[in-house]
This record gives structure tokens, C-alpha cells and sequence, in this order.
């Protein structure tokens, strides 16, 4: 998974229209501390259904890599917000 492009699908919200979507990821080292944040390369319109994100292969932090996150954040036009976090490893 590091290193790697990988393509992240969802549903749109249908209790509010949205406005903006976010797609962004953490990488956190050993001591459970972020060590490297992303994003996606482009802009996500607000009624995209899927994002791709480049993990980065390695971190600036030392020690190995113990949690990736993802991150999803839509928000709509009337001030709603909804997320979702998934999280591969612990901390």
C-alpha cells in the first residue's frame, strides 16, 4: 500500500447537498506521532463518488510505519458535515 495510488470510492449524502469533498491521509511512525501527511494531486468536485490518493512510499520520521489513515470529509452547502475515518494498523 505504500507508495502506491490507490483509487477510494463513496456514496454522496442524500439528506443535504454538498459543497465541497476532501480526501486527505496521515502516515504515523512508531511513536504514534504523524510523520507524514497527503492529499489527493487534484481537486475533488462536490459530486465526486470517488477520489484517487497517492500513499508516499516513505516517511521523514524515523521508524517504521505503524497506522495509515484516511480521511473523508464532505460538506455541505448549508453548513452539514459528514466523515469518515479508516485506519489500517494502530496506535
Amino acid at each position: 500500500m505504500l507508495g502506491k495510488a490507490m483509487t477510494v470510492k463513496w456514496k454522496l449524502p442524500t439528506s443535504y447537498v454538498t459543497n465541497t469533498i476532501n480526501l486527505s491521509g496521515t502516515l504515523k511512525n512508531a511513536g504514534c506521532t504523524m510523520a507524514k501527511s497527503f492529499a489527493t494531486s487534484t481537486r475533488l468536485t462536490a459530486t465526486a463518488t470517488s477520489g484517487k490518493i497517492t500513499v508516499p512510499k516513505d516517511i521523514v520520521a524515523p521508524g517504521d510505519v505503524n497506522e495509515l489513515d484516511l480521511n473523508l470529509t464532505i460538506r455541505g452547502v448549508n453548513g452539514e458535515t459528514g466523515r469518515l475515518l479508516y485506519v489500517w494498523g494502530s496506535c
